[in-house]
């Protein structure tokens, strides 16, 4: 999944109401943005996640759920043919990325878990877990907690394919929130908004998106893309070989095994390659990023 992708769900970077109008969110079936300052600083934004709702024009919907980018609100299982690629917090939704288990890699689906919203028209559908569920002929959506509707989309041409989204919908575990942990901390004045975290072993270990005044911003350690391994430096952060661009910077970590990846997001990045860099300089990875023990609960303290 590709940095892009990762940024496409989160539109709301600061905590409250819901904004998500879940009937017009399947009715429309594409993304807007809704911008908004939440950090008058000089350094650079960064925002992270996957949409599939959309902004309602009415006044928003109350949250019935309060969702912590620090925290996975849900989980879910291998159902239906699917099996869990990556899960990105959020203060809005929360997602969970799919992938076909039999051939597991690229994304083949999603789970969106919005704080609020609306009951969609659609085709009712046996309940899940309890809870009311419609069929909107695309989307399999349904309560998953009260007042905040879920909503699930596969991709394949499998003639079952609402019988699949119902079996993954019901996979779906709402557990009260498991932490989440990366390889690094970052010192900045920045705001975490959201974490995305691989399931599977790949090159990116872990994400997370900070938001600045109307940007984006999104920070990785990755095992790939290795400035002086994998490609040739040409600059020096942190006194560390880098790789500098207009489409982000790559630094060495000091291990040597891994980089620091920090591209734009959504938004004007204030500074440029600068302000990148300057960003990249202030992220410290663990000593041992393979040792999952030593990950810290929050990227912004310690």
């Amino acid at each position: 999944m590709s940095d892009h992708d990762f940024l496409a769900p989160l539109r709301d970077v600061e905590p409250g109401p819901s904004r998500v109008d879940v009937a017009r969110a399947v009715r429309n079936g594409r993304r807007r943005r809704r911008a908004r300052p939440v950090l008058a600083a000089l350094a650079v934004c960064v925002a992270l996640g996957t949409a599939i709702g959309v902004l309602p024009e009415h006044a928003p919907e109350p949250a019935a759920v309060v969702l912590d980018p620090l925290r996975q609100v849900a989980r879910v299982g291998t159902a239906g043919g699917f099996t869990p690629l990556s899960y990105t917090t959020g203060v809005d939704r929360q997602e969970i990325a799919l992938t076909r288990a039999d051939s597991p890699g690229a994304p083949a689906g999603v789970v969106v878990l919005h704080a609020g919203g609306r009951r969609p028209a659609g085709e009712p559908v046996p309940d899940v877990a309890g809870r009311t569920a419609v069929w909107t002929g695309t989307t399999l959506v349904w309560e998953w907690s009260p007042g905040a509707w879920g909503e699930v989309r596969l991709d394949g041409g499998f003639a079952d394919l609402r019988n699949r989204a119902h079996r993954v919908a019901q996979a779906v575990v709402a557990d009260g929130g498991t932490p989440v942990a990366v390889p690094f901390r970052i010192t900045t004045p920045l705001r975490l908004v959201s974490v995305r975290s691989p399931v599977r072993p790949g090159p990116e270990l872990a994400a997370v998106e900070l938001a600045g005044d109307g940007g984006t911003v999104v920070v990785s350690l990755r095992s790939d893309g290795l400035p002086d391994r994998d490609v040739t430096a040409n600059a020096r952060v942190a006194d560390r070989p880098a790789v500098t661009s207009d489409g982000g910077v790559d630094v060495l970590d000091p291990g040597g095994r891994y980089a620091v990846r920090v591209a734009p997001g959504r938004g004007a990045a204030p500074g440029g390659t600068p302000a990148l860099t300057a960003l990249a300089a202030a992220v410290h990875p663990v000593p041992d990023p393979a040792d999952r023990r030593t990950w810290v609960a929050d990227p912004l303290t310690g």
